[in-house]
């Protein structure tokens, strides 16, 4: 038999923090644009920086499963969730020297993708084809834990190390989306966050309690896929999770 061939995958580009702030200063010094409207451009033209989690494992889960899906799991780890190092130079003769500003992105967007199905049956008929009375899922939440210090040691990444400040049945869980009901072919589900989404604010309050403690913690996110009853189940091929900031 012959060797099956793949295309590459076209890998998307998106612009560092510190190209964000250096087009906003040319935009502010090269084009005399005050900060507030050159950063509304930006932000209009969705020229952000991204995080990008993927699970590209298949997997099935049964009846009265519910299996947590590790994306990355701390989100502190990620390259622009905490403080970023801007590096920037304007480039015009009256704008700022050369510089390193700490700066901490904004959550703009949050993108899903799912590709998954549930068991293909059911009996209820009249729901066939639509998302009435689904039973399998996906959800996301927002965890803390809190790093143990080990001064002799070299430090590995939260996830290994970390305890759980919040335990599973406290977390609040956020619906992300269902499988369409009875449906066996694998379905692309996209779902767009906005920054008013309850998911999100959770994600920025427990972000800004972060800053400011103490305590060495961090943010992370737990996903769960659920196939609630008997006799269904949750098939995923794919997911991936867009995270875009503005600096």
């Amino acid at each position: 038999m012959g060797q099956g061939h793949s295309s590459p995958k076209t890998v998307a580009w998106f612009p560092t923090a510190s190209e964000i702030h250096s087009t906003r200063q040319i935009l502010v010094f090269g084009c005399g644009l005050p900060v507030e409207i050159a950063t509304e451009v930006l932000r209009l033209a969705k020229y952000w920086a991204a995080d990008i989690l993927i699970y590209d494992v298949p997997i099935t889960i049964h009846e009265t499963e519910e299996v947590l899906i590790q994306v990355d799991d701390v989100l502190s780890e990620l390259k622009y969730m905490s403080s970023v190092r801007l590096e920037h130079s304007s480039g015009f003769e009256n704008g700022p020297e050369d510089s390193l500003d700490q700066k901490t992105g904004k959550i703009e967007v949050i993108d899903w993708n799912i590709i998954s199905h549930d068991q293909g049956w059911s009996d209820y008929t009249q729901d066939h084809g639509t998302y009435r009375n689904s039973w399998t899922w996906f959800e996301v939440a927002v965890f803390k834990s809190i790093k143990p210090h080990c001064p002799d040691s070299i430090e590995n990444s939260y996830s290994d190390n970390s305890k759980e400040i919040d335990n599973e049945a406290g977390l609040n869980w956020h619906r992300i989306c269902c499988n369409i009901h009875a449906r066996y072919e694998f379905t692309t589900h996209n779902r767009t966050w906005l920054p008013n989404h309850p998911f999100i604010q959770e994600l920025k309050h427990l972000l800004a309690e972060e800053q400011v403690s103490t305590e060495k913690k961090s943010v992370g996110i737990k996903v769960r896929a659920v196939a609630h009853y008997p006799g269904w189940m949750n098939s995923i091929q794919n997911m991936e999770c867009k995270i875009y900031y503005s600096f």
